[in-house]
């Protein structure tokens, strides 16, 4: 009976691992084809590092749309990962990476115009921890 139960145990736990595993994975292939859209028109990648550094300014009409769809593509990314973590399908260490990615992106000037008018956009605990993130900041 002890036996059944330790192997149970095993069995949960290598379960788990495997879950992390496929989680890390799934939210690293949705940035790499992030990358991939960005890499691929030099429009967009203009777009998104120009909205990055200075927001909207200096955007036409039409690059301001594909500026806040581009980030809000790659935002949604990360309140994926921020999901998976809090759920317990993401551990620290790898959720780790996404998150200092967020802390070197917050105060750029892109961020903050995208989040003053499109919060509402993402989940209400990710809303949470970025306003969070931001008073810290």
């Amino acid at each position: 009976m002890i036996i059944g139960i330790f192997f149970i145990g095993i069995e949960i736990s290598q379960g788990t691992r495997a879950t992390r595993a496929q989680t890390a994975q799934g939210v690293w292939d949705q940035l790499n084809q992030f990358a991939v859209t960005i890499a691929s028109s030099e429009r967009d990648r203009n777009v998104f590092n120009q909205f990055l550094r200075s927001g909207y300014e200096g955007l036409s009409g039409d690059e301001r749309g594909a500026a806040s769809r581009l980030f809000r593509q790659n935002l949604s990314i990360y309140d994926n990962a921020y999901y998976q973590f809090q759920q317990g399908s993401l551990d620290d260490d790898a959720y780790s990476r996404y998150r200092r990615v967020l802390e070197s992106r917050i105060e750029l000037p892109g961020f903050e115009r995208f989040w003053e008018g499109q919060a509402y956009m993402f989940t209400d605990s990710f809303q949470s921890y970025i306003n969070s993130m931001r008073q810290l900041q």
